[in-house]
């Protein structure tokens, strides 16, 4: 059965399939999200091609480069696949056994080529560091690539297995069928069916390389996307704490980018005068809240992060001003610069502001009125005492008896005056001149004098 097949057109054909796998892995590693160890695989194909060539090309080429270069670089292919496997499961590398398995293999062909020159030797020489390349690949798959992609490879594991026996098969028909093989150009059929098993096994190799690039990309695209759904989920459950609480907020809280409102609370909208959110336009500047003649300096603050907290006047929906007091934060919100705003109604303070201002002026009334009366009473008492006195001792038909009288009336009125000041209650005032006076009158709890 000599000449069976045609060693060098099978070897071509094999190249061709493998420089089609090297074109297609080398597209992946370039345009295609690839980890660890593709980069060898690529590697590993391109080397297996170009190791084919050199196979057709013998009895042309020298036996150094057709025999030795070639079937080198065949059993780097699949060390090179076992280096990949091994990087791609982030395993420790052997680099002392490749090495060795090089080295050793090399002097092997040597010997069997130049001087003890034996064809059936080196078939079998190369078919077992094929099979034990195949065996380590099928372990690193097991063992570890199984626990990186976290299920089985098995379509990896069966191919390189399969090879593994087919290899072992090759070694034991060759041993056993054809130890006189004299020249492997016109080897039998079990040499070129070698060629074709090879051819299909890359393919599945290639394919299975593939796949579990393929299972990592999508582990991790998984990984991703449950980080990002938890992620989401702990940012949704933020933003509903956030809308609980600031809703729950006694003060107006609103979200803004630049000025234009993103979300309000409940807080707000009522202390503006609206029954509900819908009422109020989406996109809507906040600056309208406030009266016309504070916009600009509002807006000013709130763009140029002004922090500290400032006083304007609010405006309702009804237009009804009111009192106001304003703090921004800047803050991110849904991956975006905004800035939050509080704002407090403080209509009740200013009223409290203007009460304990009352009261101020009232006790510095009182203070006032208190000296007036302690320095007068003792003057008015004597002036009175004397004017009783002098209208005693006056005839009733004296002239001077009706001044004495009108006299004692003013004396009498200061002293009411007096007693007045002292009832003072409240802070009234009343025009006089260019300014204005204490209105004794309405401040004073008593009636007329």
């Amino acid at each position: 059965m000599r000449d069976f097949f045609d060693i060098r057109t099978l070897s071509l054909f094999s190249g061709l399939i493998t420089a089609c796998l090297s074109v297609c892995m080398t597209y992946i590693y370039r345009y295609r999200k690839t980890y660890p160890g593709f980069s060898q695989w690529n590697l590993a194909f391109v080397i297996y091609f170009i190791g084919l060539v050199l196979i057709s090309l013998r009895n042309i080429l020298p036996l150094f480069l057709t025999v030795i270069i070639s079937n080198t670089l065949i059993v780097l292919c699949y060390i090179l696949i076992a280096r990949g496997l091994n990087a791609f499961a982030n395993g420790s590398q052997k680099n002392w056994m490749d090495i060795s398995t090089v080295f050793i293999f090399i002097i092997g062909f040597f010997w069997f080529t130049y001087i003890s020159s034996n064809l059936s030797a080196r078939i079998v020489l190369v078919s077992f560091m094929l099979m034990l390349s195949c065996l380590r690949c099928s372990t690193i798959a097991i063992r570890k690539v199984t626990v990186q992609l976290g299920q089985k490879t098995l379509l990896i594991t069966i191919i390189f297995s399969c090879l593994a026996f087919w290899l072992f098969l090759r070694m034991f028909l060759t041993v056993s069928f054809e130890s006189e093989i004299k020249d492997f150009m016109s080897a039998d059929v079990i040499q070129g069916l070698n060629f074709i098993i090879s051819s299909i096994g890359n393919i599945f190799i290639a394919l299975g390389l593939i796949i579990i690039n393929a299972q990592r990309l999508e582990n991790e695209i998984k990984s991703q996307t449950s980080e990002l759904t938890q992620l989401y989920n702990v940012l949704k459950n933020s933003e509903t704490r956030f809308r609980t609480l600031s809703n729950a907020a006694f003060e107006g809280i609103a979200i803004v980018e630049e000025s234009t409102i993103l979300e309000i609370n409940t807080a707000m909208v009522q202390m503006f005068g609206y029954a509900d959110a819908d009422e109020i336009d989406i996109d809507r500047d906040v600056i309208s809240f406030i009266v016309p003649d504070e916009r600009e300096n509002t807006k000013n603050k709130i763009l140029s992060g002004y922090e500290s907290s400032y006083e304007s006047v609010g405006i309702k929906a009804d237009g009804t001003r009111f009192p106001i007091e304003i703090q921004s934060r800047s803050y991110w919100y849904r991956g975006r610069q905004a800035k939050i705003i509080a704002v407090r109604d403080i209509t009740e303070r200013k009223k409290s502001e203007e009460a304990l201002l009352e009261s101020e002026r009232m006790q510095g009334v009182l203070e006032v009125a208190g000296a007036i009366c302690h320095e007068m009473n003792q003057p008015l008492m004597t002036v009175s005492g004397y004017a009783e006195l002098i209208a005693k001792d006056l005839p009733k038909e004296s002239p001077l008896s009706d001044m004495v009288s009108i006299l004692g009336e003013q004396v009498n009125r200061m002293g009411n005056i007096t007693r007045r000041l002292m009832n003072i209650t409240k802070y009234e005032t009343k025009a006089y001149l260019n300014g204005k006076i204490i209105d004794i009158e309405k401040a004073s709890d008593k009636g007329k004098f």
